[in-house]
Parts: structure tokens; sequence; C-alpha cells
């Protein structure tokens, strides 16, 4: 329901107000304007198309530039390799998803990897930072299985992928399919610019976020509200969907590869939630983070060689 007040009430009026009154002396008032923000978790939930298919606002259709699993382990889908001598990239696989909480935990499980620290941590990190870092990592929450894990280090990373016989991708590898090969593309999706529907990137309900804990956010990636103050379920932007069928590859948490950023760092992609730079969530964009950081803005995927036998051809490029 809304009120429209037709101006802004007199201030002195307040001065003649009583403890014990039961209403404000008359004119002792002014207009508020209250936000309310939508939170992730409570939203309808959006469909989630498959990897040949994308999402039309109404109904998953075929997409022409999007591959099936060809010769891809379950889970992945096949990034279709090209470019010049000397720069050429061969096929590979990629997992269509963020490496979930409840993914992750499996390899705990197994023995396999060891768990994601139930706090965020990097050199020289004060308290307060830490503190609210903290907030937003998802390994020890109950209520985050769909989520991407994070505040993961480098090690813990490639011990997941290689547990499932993968690899973390390489800097190259990632940045050839979020850009969609020689397409180039500024944006996994085209060209278009960050909106509230096609990544989870800081917004006003960032900035809604980091204000409730005393902090302030300048800048924003995009100027809507995509729902989700924190991490976002992954694949909940189907929009923003990849070339060949990636989603999240823009934005919910960067995302580590083996590539050398010097100095013990290593190379993240993707930007994330809380990036509040739109650039940052660019293809051509990179990050570097040393290898022991648990940051709950940095994630995974990866990547594996498709089977020999698997016919490249039986797919559309």
């Amino acid at each position: 329901r809304r009120e429209l007040l037709t101006h802004d009430g007199d201030p002195a009026a307040c001065a003649i107000a009583k403890p014990g009154d039961v209403a404000p002396p008359e004119e002792c008032g002014a207009p508020l304007r209250l936000e309310l923000v939508p939170l992730g978790e409570r939203r309808d939930a959006v469909t989630i198309c498959p990897a040949d298919h994308h999402w039309t606002g109404t109904a998953c259709e075929a997409a022409a530039t999007s591959s099936p699993a060809v010769g891809c382990p379950v889970g992945m889908t096949r990034v279709r390799g090209g470019g010049e001598d000397g720069g050429h990239v061969d096929d590979f696989c990629l997992d269509r998803t963020e490496v979930t909480v409840a993914a992750y935990t499996e390899c705990v499980r197994a023995g396999a990897c060891t768990p994601a620290d139930d706090g965020a941590w990097w050199r020289d990190v004060d308290s307060d930072d830490r503190a609210l870092a903290t907030e937003a990592c998802n390994g020890a929450r109950a209520d985050r299985a769909a989520h991407p894990i994070n505040c993961v280090d480098f090690d813990q990373a490639q011990a997941y992928c290689r547990w499932r016989g993968a690899d973390l991708p390489d800097d190259v590898q990632w940045a050839w399919a979020a850009g969609g090969g020689l397409q180039e593309r500024a944006y996994p999706w085209g060209e278009t610019p960050i909106t509230a529907d096609r990544a989870n990137a800081c917004g006003v309900e960032c900035r809604a976020w980091f204000e409730r804990h005393g902090r302030r956010r300048r800048m924003l990636a995009q100027r809507g509200d995509d729902g989700w103050p924190t991490t976002a379920e992954v694949g909940r932007f189907p929009a923003g969907v990849g070339r060949w069928g990636q989603l999240d590859l823009a934005g919910n948490v960067a995302e580590w590869t083996t590539g050398d950023a010097g100095r013990g760092r290593r190379r993240v992609r993707g930007g994330s939630f809380w990036d509040q730079r739109p650039g940052s969530l660019r293809t051509d964009d990179s990050g570097a983070a040393l290898g022991d950081r648990r940051d709950p803005g940095i994630g995974l995927r990866c990547a594996a060689e498709p089977d020999a036998l698997a016919d490249p051809q039986a797919y559309d490029d």
C-alpha cells in the first residue's frame, strides 16, 4: 500500500510532543522512502535449460551455437577449439556450472578433498574484513548446497578436479570458452552490458548488504536488483549462457585457473557477486590471487579432455 504525502511537514511541530502521546502532533511528520529487496532464495525458481538450449524468457529453445556434451563427462559440455598457428586451442570439455557445495562435499566424504574453510582468509586481511567475508563463505552452510563452493584455495580446487579425473582450466581455455572462441565476445552472452537477469553481479541488493554491515559501495557492476546479495544457486541466470552452454561464466564467483600470474599468484576469471567494476566481468579481464587465498568471491569449475573416439563433427559449430 502506498500513501502519497503532499508536503514534508514541519520539524518544529514535533517540539510539543510528549512521551505519553499516542500519535505525533499535527504537521509533525516527513515522508519515508523504503525499498524492499526480495531475497534470492525466496524468488520464484528460474528454469535451467539443457546445455544445447537457451532461455527465451518464456521457453527453452534449441541454440544453434551451443554444443551437446559429445565425448565429455557428465555435467560438462564440449567447447570447440580453433585459432591460428601459435594461438590454436584444442577442443576441450568444461563444466556447465560452477562446482557446488554439494559436489565438493562428496569429494570431502571420499577423502580426496580437505573441507572448505568455514572462514575467509588472505594475507594481511584485517579482522573486520575477514569477519565480513566469512559471512559469504558457503562450505559450512547447510542451506547453500546448490550454491558454488567458495573460500577454497588453489590447491583445494585442483584436488577436487583431479578427483574427478579432470583439471582446472588453464587461463587460455577459460577465456576462449567465455569469449565464444574467435567471436571474442565482451561477455559470455555477447556484447549487451550486464543486466540483473544475465549475471549475479553487484547491484542494489549487493549495496544494501554492504550498507547493513556498515560498508559503502560507491560503484555498481549493474544498476538492477538480481536478488542475490552474495552467491546465487548455480545456473540461476540462463539469459547469461555462453556460446557452448556454460552458465555463470560472468559473476556469482570468480574461478581459479592454472594460469601463472607470477610470484605465487594464479589467474582468476569471471568476476564475482561483489565486484563493483563492470569490467571485472568481461571475458578479456582477469585478476590474480595468491594460491593460498580463501575468498568468498572465488570458486571453480573443471575442464577435461574429450573422448578421442567421439566425433567432433557430430555437433554444430
